[in-house]
């Protein structure tokens, strides 16, 4: 039975797979029917605190196959990090607008934007599943074996 909404959103550089992790992203939430919705964050963070939107629930199976190999961010990007007083915003908006499942792609600030995002939900009880994807090229998260975007640069400076 679906329940809320999933936002996607893109942040740092672009990679070769920025725009494939979100069409699986996309795909699965699709295939799962667990949302009454999926959005993306226009320009990442940012896009979430002005509340700019677009809506991605019924991208065609051939859009999102084009999508996988689309150079670029899709949905823009930003380096943007948060401040503590942006995390509470970020929740109000968040709650707003029935989004029960947050998936930021990127780096390592995304990373820990998305953690502490996580914490914040968990201390005022809101319901949110923070789940961060890795992109960097830098293959520098822990606790990982490798990074996505890690591949394509490794070939290319090879």
């Amino acid at each position: 039975m679906p329940a809320g909404t999933l936002l996607v959103a893109q942040s740092g550089g672009p990679t070769v797979v920025i725009n494939a992790s979100l069409a699986g992203a996309i795909s699965e939430a699709q295939q799962s029917r667990r949302f009454d919705a999926i959005l993306g964050s226009r320009n990442g963070i940012e896009g979430v605190l002005a509340g700019a939107f677009f809506d991605l629930t019924r991208l065609t199976s051939d859009r999102l196959a084009r999508l996988r190999v689309t150079p670029s961010a899709a949905l823009g990007t930003s380096r943007h990090r948060p401040t503590d007083d942006e995390i509470v915003r970020l929740l109000d908006q968040l709650h707003t607008l029935d989004i029960r499942a947050f998936v930021p792609i990127g780096g390592n600030d995304t990373a820990e934007t998305a953690l502490r995002l996580g914490a914040a939900a968990a201390n005022r009880g809101q319901e949110l599943r923070v789940i961060a994807v890795p992109k960097t090229i830098d293959n520098d998260l822990p606790e990982t074996d490798h990074c996505p975007g890690y591949g394509s640069i490794a070939r290319y400076t090879a």
